[in-house]
């Protein structure tokens, strides 16, 4: 059909971005619709380039249920292992010796309301997607920093782009 040379196209774009992204500090986001695959599957695809040593590990956060008013913890996320400390999200998160415990990141830096049933979902350094199909990429670009976290000298800010794509895996919103 018309789609298999779009699909080749589309192979050769990714081949060519992965080359680029092995050079670079640039993540790229790779999405593949239903007419550019060959069996009509939807994929999404992003390369962390984030230069620094990395955090590789897929970490599974299951679905739960809340009491009404509980809150969700909200973290510094960092491009080096551990990026994450937050055991009560998934085991994966969980603190391995006392000198993780320790890390200036292992404590939240604040908390947003929590919505009384989430969905489980994959994250890597960002929420990948969940139960449910919702899949997101994330691509880094040029840009001014406007704030630093809360926490740091003069932070301000509460989220950054890592843990807003959780809270938005996990469909998160104010009224639960």
């Amino acid at each position: 059909g018309s789609s298999r040379p779009m699909a080749r196209h589309f192979a050769a774009a990714a081949w060519l971005a992965c080359l680029y992204a092995a050079t670079s500090e640039a993540c790229t986001a790779i999405g593949v619709g239903k007419l550019a695959s060959s069996d009509g599957s939807v994929m999404v695809a992003h390369t962390d380039d984030s230069g620094g040593m990395g955090d590789p590990r897929l970490a599974y956060v299951p679905a739960r249920e809340y009491p009404q008013g509980s809150m969700r913890n909200v973290y510094l996320s960092i491009a080096d292992y551990p990026r994450m400390l937050a055991p009560e999200r998934s085991d994966t998160y969980r603190p391995l010796n006392d000198k993780q415990r320790a890390l200036p990141w292992a404590a939240p830096i604040g908390q947003i309301p929590q919505a009384n049933h989430t969905f489980g979902y994959w994250d890597v350094d960002y929420g990948l997607g969940n139960e449910h199909g919702l899949v997101m990429a994330e691509t880094t670009c040029a840009g001014r920093w406007g704030a630093a976290p809360m926490g740091q000298p003069n932070g301000t800010a509460l989220f950054g782009i890592e843990e807003l794509s959780k809270v938005s895996a996990v469909g998160w919103h104010a009224d639960g």
